[in-house]
Order: C-alpha cells, then structure tokens, then sequence
C-alpha cells in the first residue's frame, strides 16, 4: 500500500514523497513530490515518518498503540516517545508509534544508528490494558499480520532462486536475520490473543507463500520457521 512519508537523513535533509515497499530489507524505493524514483539506504536516516491519510480516524492511533513504551533520544537532541512491538537490543531499525491522537505521523521508523540513547520509560502497552473492544482487537490484529507477512515474503522471494534455495550457508543467514525480526512480533501477538491464534497466522502466511511462490520454496520456510512457536 502506497503510503505518504517524510524522510529525514542524518546531515539534516528532508524529503518528502511516497513509498510502498518500506519492510525488513535495509534499503526501500521513495516517489519525491517531484516524481524522481530514489533508493533510500535507511542506515543514512534518522528517520521516516509516515503521514496520517485524510480519512484518519482518532480511534485508529490506539489500535496500534501497543508493545514497549519507550523514550527516543536522536544525536540531534529530538526526543520521542511512543510505544513499539518489534524493538529490541541490537535492531537497526524499528517502528514507533506515537502516544497522541494529535500527533501528524502515524508511525515513525527509527534508524538505531541516528539515536543518542532509547530508555523503557512505562509499562508494556497490551490490548487488556488499553480495553479495545472486538472490532478494534481485530484491526491491531492485521495490522500485525501484514509485518509479519511482508518480512517472511521477502525473504522467501530472496530465497526463490535457484542458486539460492539449495544453498544451506545463505538459509542460514537469512533464518538468522528473518528469526531475529519476527519472532519479537510473534511473542506479542501471543501475548495479546493465544499461541494458537499465534501460530494460525504463521501458518496462514507460509500457506500464502506456498500459493505464490510454490511447494518448494514452502518447505524451505517451514523448515525455517518451525521452531518459533513452542
């Protein structure tokens, strides 16, 4: 989905446009407001914010607001706060969701790389706490599931070759990388529903997977993935 955003580098350039491929890879494709196609290197950001569309809703911040509540201090003394289900120790990116309903962006994706310091600063948001009702619980529900599939999708078209499907020492780079960026999600999403709605929607997407891309590259990612649910 085509998605409007604000691109900030660290020597203090902006761009704005529009980019749909933003996922697990390090790099992504930006269309500026003057139509010119760019590969964006996230490790040269600070950061990307992502614009509220026109039909926002206030309920529709706090159906993603849930995860770490955390405080992000950038070497250019910007500070934000915000709540985030896929940030851990050692990630060079993740994604941050803003506590106010007023608040322009609706994520923000964080380069680790341009932080000065990030701190836990409030308890672990999670749908109890914040009381969603059935239909809410469901829109955090595929929004989470629509990360999850982004990044196993990727790294399965990677995979899909044919000097990479039987290579085992690039599997096992790509299991390491894949398992690092997913699994935190899979916890979360355990925590807020249950390990078999957990692992339902992993099997969905590998089953997606299978559909578009074939039997073989399935049992590859199975293979993969088979040990993140216990």
């Amino acid at each position: 989905m085509e998605q409007s955003v604000v691109v900030k580098f660290t020597d203090g350039k902006t761009l704005r446009g529009t980019t749909f491929d933003i996922g697990g890879k390090d790099t992504f494709h930006l269309i500026t407001n003057n139509k010119e196609s760019m590969e964006i290197h996230i490790d040269r950001l600070k950061a990307v914010f992502f614009l509220k569309p026109p039909d926002w809703t206030e309920g529709e911040l706090t159906k993603s607001r849930y995860g770490k509540k955390i405080l992000v201090q950038f070497q250019d003394g910007e500070e934000i706060s915000g709540t985030s289900y896929d940030y851990q120790q050692g990630k060079n990116h993740f994604f941050l969701f803003p506590l106010e309903n007023k608040d322009s962006n609706e994520r923000i994706l964080v380069n680790r790389q341009a932080t000065r310091n990030i701190k836990t600063v409030g308890a672990t948001y999670d749908l109890s706490q914040i009381g969603l009702a059935d239909q809410q619980k469901s829109a955090v529900c595929k929004k989470m599931e629509h990360e999850i599939y982004k990044l196993l999708y990727n790294t399965a078209l990677e995979l899909n070759r044919p000097d990479k499907i039987n290579d085992e020492s690039f599997i096992m780079v790509k299991s390491v990388f894949l398992k690092k960026k997913v699994v935190p999600m899979l916890e979360q999403y355990q925590q807020n529903f249950t390990r078999t709605a957990c692992r339902e929607c992993l099997n969905e997407k590998l089953k997606a997977i299978q559909a578009q891309l074939g039997e073989q590259i399935y049992q590859v990612m199975q293979k993969i993935t088979s040990d993140w649910i216990r």
